[in-house]
């Protein structure tokens, strides 16, 4: 690991510490510095040609944190837009992850329908994460009790 990637790597833990404690504007501080790290600059490399091809995948891994503490600060379109972003730089293992974090911010906007597919989708990429499965189907709990 590159001193650049343990940089990242620590502002991803400590981001996700905050995160965890209820303090999610200081999350998204250590997230954002985390991301400019690997080359990531907020919506300047929308395209993900900049950002080099061997910082993608934490780099999607950091975006899918930063879309949810977005989201809890009231800026669910911008964590959207974020998840669209960790989508196309996700490795295929993590792609599970990043459809079911969308299915969760579009339950925060109304949008039931679209986000109870993404939850289910998401189900048959998680594979046998069990701690991810565990919080997609909590999720999917809470969305069909809150729509039913």
């Amino acid at each position: 690991m590159t001193p650049r990637e343990r940089r990242a790597e620590t502002a991803y833990r400590k981001g996700l510490q905050a995160g965890n404690s209820g303090h999610p504007a200081v999350a998204a501080k250590w997230l954002h510095a985390g991301l400019a790290e690997l080359g990531w600059h907020d919506e300047a490399n929308g395209s993900g040609e900049e950002l080099p091809e061997e910082h993608r995948p934490r780099a999607a891994l950091l975006l899918i944190s930063l879309a949810f503490m977005e989201s809890e600060r009231g800026r669910v379109g911008y964590g959207l837009r974020l998840m669209d972003q960790a989508e196309h730089y996700a490795a295929p293992a993590d792609r599970g992850r990043v459809v079911a974090q969308r299915g969760l911010l579009l339950s925060r906007t109304g949008r039931w329908q679209e986000s109870l597919a993404q939850l289910e989708a998401a189900e048959t990429l998680l594979g046998k994460d069990r701690a991810q499965l565990a919080t997609l189907l909590l999720n999917r709990g809470v969305l069909r009790l809150d729509t039913a």
